[in-house]
């Protein structure tokens, strides 16, 4: 199932009109960035495409970069929209993303969510009018020794009185948290104000070049997308319109476009200032100043160079030489993007404060029927140590990593798509919890089958052997710590079965197997029944789970449908049953009300490897309800 199917589950109608932008089946975006196992990014993500389906682009005026800028595009699609509107004329309906030379079921499905044919504004939805959002999530039995309320409220309201102009205010206040303590977010952002410039004032993010430098934005690692998802695409300044509370910038942000000798100049500068570091672990002011400068030639060429300053009145005192220790932080580099017809390359390099330098380049080809491929490299040095960076890699600091990673996608028959990566990577020097150097490599495989109009089946195999840091106890039972050889393997088959266009049944099975040299061999077993029926304007989703894991270390990620720009991922070990069931009612294009409630029931144990822990029973009631409302 393509992305732009996969999204549709989450914040759209369950089985619209075939005409509609919203006509394909549904299914699970996070199935696709399993890999993202954090509620925060997923959440931002999440948000993210929700938002851009809200206000999608116009398919006659969307720019090269921007088409990139959505999850699993590829350079390839991109390149056949624009030269389909430069030889057609444009686009007349966005079912030509099917017919387009370059395009097909893949481009379809990941474009056409976020598109609409008309609006004819530079690639942005013209899009004005009100939204609010209202969310309140909590268990049962509540957590009696929480300060504050034990439920979680979200509030949103974001409100464009003209196409050009739109403004946003978020509250968000976490179990536990008084009033006084949540999280208030606010924009305000003016579009193409006198033809060439955008400005953004309030919370923002910012991404540029493959985020060595800078990349405030969603960060996605490994996953299903195992050719677009190594490449990133930066779009520049985006307002922050998600309730990540670390991940953004605090001031004014403003980008230009100028016409330049063989093609487009676009500059960009912003400043900030907020408490708390890049990780928010901080409470002293940090001011962060940058900007950065794009050519692009006939979207065929792109070089830029990005470069930030920023300083802290409380420096840092690493005991890690290999770590940045003061109050003032620069970092600077430069990337590049290529195409020459199926040939694409891009990459960047930078270096920063403490000698550091990291380096990520990257090659990625297509061929005939659905064929492409990607060669990814990245060497970043352990002294590179930028907060602000957000690169591809297995180490989320992108720091202290050497690896190649090979991604292909291809459809050897009819009805079937094969999708595999491998990835092999090294951290040179000892740092977190790593004592020692480590090496290691994982490797993908996974086959989507359509054995029917109805029907389709998808198996996939994940292995990822290397070294890892684990627990156990000596003779006189102290928690020790150390390293010890891991191999951890995963086998899923899901089958999908649509009955018709209103009800669709998904099986699923998953196993993993943890073996260790120092622990032997845990196991972990899971088994779903998932049902989703759509019948307007009420739409149903329930799910029953049995699950069996011998422990912690054999753990399976559950991901599972939820209220819209909410991401749930459930982790389940011990021995269990996870029931939920969601509904959803829209009477009118205004307003919606979505409710979810969900029973967690463990059985209690002693969990097995290598470090034996008591599970005690737990049963817990997760209930949601949230309310949108737009004009």
């Amino acid at each position: 199932m393509t992305a732009g199917a996969m999204a549709l589950a989450l914040f759209g109608s369950m089985f619209p009109d075939s005409t509609s932008r919203d006509s394909l089946p549904p299914a699970d975006l996070v199935e696709s960035v399993d890999e993202l196992q954090d509620d925060a990014g997923g959440a931002v993500l999440l948000d993210d495409l929700q938002w851009r389906h809200d206000h999608p682009y116009d398919l006659n005026a969307v720019s090269f970069e921007a088409l990139l800028s959505i999850p699993s595009v590829t350079e390839e699609e991109a390149t056949a929209v624009i030269r389909f509107r430069e030889e057609k004329g444009g686009f007349q309906s966005v079912l030509q993303l099917l017919t387009m030379e370059g395009g097909g079921t893949h481009a379809y499905g990941a474009i056409s969510p976020y598109v609409v044919v008309g609006y004819g504004r530079k690639g942005r939805g013209a899009v004005s009018g009100l939204s609010a959002r209202s969310r309140l999530t909590g268990r049962v039995p509540a957590d009696s020794t929480l300060f504050g309320s034990p439920w979680r409220s979200y509030n949103r309201v974001w409100v464009s009185p003209v196409p050009a102009v739109e403004s946003g205010v978020l509250l968000e206040r976490d179990a536990g948290e008084l009033t006084r303590d949540a999280f208030t977010s606010a924009y305000l952002s003016v579009f193409n104000a006198f033809s060439r410039v955008d400005l953004t004032i309030g919370d923002f993010s910012v991404e540029s070049g493959q985020g060595l430098v800078l990349w405030r934005g969603n960060v996605i690692g490994k996953s299903a997308w195992a050719v677009t998802g190594p490449r990133k695409s930066a779009r520049g300044i985006v307002p922050h319109r998600s309730s990540g509370e670390t991940n953004f910038f605090r001031g004014c942000g403003v980008t230009g476009r100028w016409p330049a000798a063989g093609g487009r100049l676009e500059w960009t500068a912003f400043a900030s200032t907020r408490h708390g570091g890049p990780d928010g672990s901080s409470h002293v002011p940090v001011s962060v100043t940058g900007g950065r400068l794009l050519f692009t030639s006939s979207e065929k060429l792109s070089l830029g160079v990005t470069a930030l300053r920023s300083f802290s009145r409380e420096p840092t005192h690493s005991k890690d030489p290999m770590r940045f220790r003061g109050g003032r932080f620069d970092a600077a580099g430069a990337d590049f993007r290529l195409s020459l017809q199926s040939l694409n390359l891009f990459g960047e390099g930078a270096f920063c404060s403490g000698r550091g330098t990291a380096l990520a380049a990257g090659l990625s080809i297509a061929g005939e029927q659905e064929f492409s491929a990607l060669i990814h490299f990245r060497n970043y040095a352990p002294q590179f140590d930028n907060p602000y960076a957000g690169g591809f890699g297995d180490n989320g600091e992108t720091r202290n990593e050497r690896g190649v990673y090979v991604g292909l996608v291809c459809a050897p028959l009819h009805g079937l798509i094969l999708r595999m990566y491998y990835d092999q990577y090294v951290h040179p020097m000892p740092g977190g919890l790593r004592r020692f150097p480590t090496a290691a490599n994982e490797l993908l495989v996974e086959a989507e089958a359509t054995l029917a109009p109805h029907a389709s089946l998808n198996a996939r195999y994940v292995v990822k052997n290397g070294t890892e840091t684990h627990a156990s106890r000596d003779e006189f039972g102290r928690e020790t710590r150390g390293e010890s050889e891991h191999v951890r393997e995963r086998w899923r088959l899901t089958l999908s079965l649509t009955i018709s266009r209103h009800v669709r049944f998904t099986t699923r099975l998953e196993r993993t197997s943890v073996a260790m040299n120092t622990a032997g061999r845990v196991r972990g077993f899971m088994i779903y029944e998932d049902l989703q029926a759509g019948f307007p304007p009420i739409s149903i989703s329930a799910r029953l789970v049995l699950f069996d894991c011998d422990a912690y270390d054999a753990r399976i990620y559950e991901f599972e449908s939820d209220l819209p720009g909410r991401f749930s991922s459930q982790v389940l070990y011990g021995r269990g049953r996870r029931i939920y069931v969601m509904a959803r009612l829209s009477p009118a294009r205004l307003c919606s009300l979505s409710l979810k409630a969900a029973l967690l029931d463990k059985e209690p144990g002693i969990s097995s490897g290598a470090l034996p822990r008591e599970l005690r029973a737990l049963e817990r009631i997760d209930i949601a309800a949230q309310v949108d409302f737009r004009i």
